[in-house]
């Protein structure tokens, strides 16, 4: 008597493991800052190739953060309320939290477009958040297209920067009475915003916190 063939449940992570991205080598190396003149002549090219290695990985690893988002969001459509944090941490042993951070950068952020695969998570996570303003990731974007280190701390003071000129245009629609009222919904989102996890908790975890969460506690390799 033959055995019925045993079905395989899908793994969520089937499909995010490989890049949708292919990495421009070329491009990469020209990001290089390091004077490498300096390395001797025989290991020079060796330590270049690890260098552009380790950009091209950043760039898988945030692409995968966006497609774990988005399969992310398609399970917990699926499941009744509570199952879906029941299940990703007896399943991948991950929060609730940084779950809705890999979403939001899987809604909120387009990598390719904005040029943001120099970025570390804990900066994609603050870009990410929805109380974050279109306008400061465009600058984020720029700032890094045109090779600034970004730093938590830097993207910070551009995302405040924007939210304030944001808050300002804001209450210059209030000094009418007509747009006092198109603007105090925004104003009610905004400290609704705040009352619930939107990414800025990122800044409470340092980088290799991120890591070891995103990439040891999915168990991507086991």
């Amino acid at each position: 008597m033959s055995r019925k063939p045993i079905m395989r449940t899908p793994n969520i992570l089937d499909d995010v493991l490989v890049p949708t991205i292919v990495e421009d080598r070329g491009e990469l190396r020209r990001r290089l800052h390091f004077d490498y003149d300096a390395i001797d002549a025989d290991n020079r090219r060796a330590v270049q190739d690890a260098a552009v290695d380790i950009l091209a990985s950043g760039v898988r690893i945030q692409e995968s953060v966006a497609a774990i988002g988005r399969r992310l969001l398609e399970v917990k459509a699926l499941l009744p309320h509570g199952q879906w944090e029941e299940w990703l941490h007896v399943e991948f042993a991950l929060s609730a939290q940084s779950a809705r951070r890999m979403i939001q950068v899987a809604q909120n952020l387009d990598l390719k477009a904005l040029k943001l695969s120099g970025l570390q998570p804990s900066v994609l996570y603050l870009l990410a958040a929805d109380s974050t303003p279109d306008a400061a990731r465009q600058a984020v974007s720029e700032a890094a297209a045109g090779g600034m280190r970004m730093s938590v701390a830097e993207a910070r003071r551009i995302i405040a920067e924007h939210k304030q000129a944001q808050a300002a245009a804001e209450d210059e629609y209030g000094d009418d009475e007509e747009g006092l009222v198109i603007d105090i919904v925004p104003e009610a989102s905004h400290r609704a915003a705040a009352q619930v996890p939107d990414g800025r908790e990122a800044l409470l975890e340092d980088f290799a916190a991120q890591m070891t969460e995103m990439l040891d506690g999915l168990t991507l390799w086991g």
